[in-house]
């Protein structure tokens, strides 16, 4: 199993409705989802080593999920999420699970902070180097 962060759109961890990636997705992306959608037709093995592929290379064989964060106006929503599918935009679409996670409330309050008075005079001694 392997995570990517990514960061959502407003509809991330909302029960209520469906969410895509905020920025379109590179090909690692794309080949990640493609195997995801590949591992769940057929049943899922867990192997400890990777099965070799007729040309000798690895052939993976693990669900890539992505962890969305959004942050909205008073609170940061994440959910954990199985990618199946990527709109023509290159954005990921579509989600075959998603575990959403508790919303983490930011801090209303704003904190202004302010320099001691009066403000101390700082030299810099400044040498060549040879």
């Amino acid at each position: 199993m392997a995570i990517a962060v990514a960061t959502g759109d407003d509809a991330t961890g909302r029960i209520d409705a469906s969410p895509t990636t905020k920025s379109s997705k590179g090909p690692s992306t794309a080949d990640a989802v493609n195997s995801n959608q590949m591992q769940l037709e057929l049943p899922y093995i867990f192997d400890s080593a990777p099965v070799v592929a007729d040309d000798g290379s690895p052939e993976e064989k693990r669900m890539t999920w992505i962890l969305l964060v959004h942050r909205a106006h008073n609170e940061v929503r994440c959910e954990l999420s199985l990618p199946t599918s990527m709109g023509t935009d290159g954005r990921v679409d579509g989600w075959r699970e998603r575990i959403i996670l508790k919303a983490i409330p930011t801090d209303p309050e704003v904190i202004e902070i302010t320099p001691p008075q009066p403000l101390p005079d700082i030299s810099v001694d400044v040498k060549r180097r040879a």
